[in-house]
């Protein structure tokens, strides 16, 4: 039985939990240019880091998904609108999740990974008001369907 994303679904546990991460506003250095101060970052928690390795993985096995055109992708679909070059991010939390197919879910996590290397904060913001989960879960459901269609399947195979 295929669980095509059973890589990302399987952290929902963990991602329940709501412990995704937290900003760090370490004082180390002295703020010369041989010992410069630290800026503030996220450090997230074991089960985001492992998400974000999984994305990393599902975009190196398929390439025809195009991730890297994300900005595109969602534009097409309708679900955020250039603005002065930029993208409002932010647009993609009131997209109704029932809407969203598996590739739309794919693109919209992976154009929140690439916001947040712009904007550090971005990714621990759809994280912590629980849109992330919301779109694993919707994954968790196609998996769900792929499964049932494979048990109907093999049974009018008999």
């Amino acid at each position: 039985m295929s669980k095509q994303y059973e890589a990302l679904t399987r952290l929902i546990p963990e991602m329940e939990k709501d412990i995704y991460g937290k900003w760090n506003f370490e004082k180390k250095g002295e703020g010369t240019k041989e010992n410069p101060y630290t800026m503030p970052h996220v450090s997230f928690s074991p089960a985001v880091y492992s998400l974000l390795s999984e994305l990393a993985q599902i975009e190196r096995e398929h390439p025809e998904y195009e991730f890297r055109k994300y900005g595109e992708y969602l534009i097409g679909k309708g679900y955020i609108k250039k603005i002065a070059g930029a993208f409002p991010i932010n647009d993609l939390k009131s997209v109704s999740v029932e809407l969203l197919n598996d590739e739309d879910i794919l693109m919209m996590i992976y154009a929140v990974q690439r916001a947040d290397r712009f904007c550090e904060g971005i990714l621990l913001g759809f994280l912590k008001d629980g849109t992330i989960l919301k779109w694993l879960r919707r994954l968790l459901e196609f998996d769900c369907l792929d499964i049932d269609i494979e048990i109907k399947n093999a049974s009018i195979d008999k």
